[in-house]
């Protein structure tokens, strides 16, 4: 479980902000277009420009991510 943990702070560390401004841009641009934001199409766009993550990866960040934005509000 300690593994787990270590890697998931070792993941948000070297691409949480990274997978942040990305989101924002992709929320700008689909808010812009008027296109619906599902989960689907936030994963598809985050993995052309972050390749070398896994799609579990990349919605493990996308979900600590917007966790934080629901904390807050």
């Amino acid at each position: 479980m300690s593994e787990y943990k270590d890697q998931a702070i070792e993941l948000l560390e070297e691409y949480g902000d990274t997978v942040d401004v990305y989101y924002t841009q992709f929320l700008e641009v689909a808010f812009f277009l008027k296109v619906p934001a599902n989960y689907g199409l936030v994963i598809g766009f985050l993995k052309r420009k972050l390749p070398q993550l896994t799609e579990e990866q990349l919605g493990f960040l996308v979900g600590e991510i917007t966790s934080a934005y629901h904390d807050s509000v």
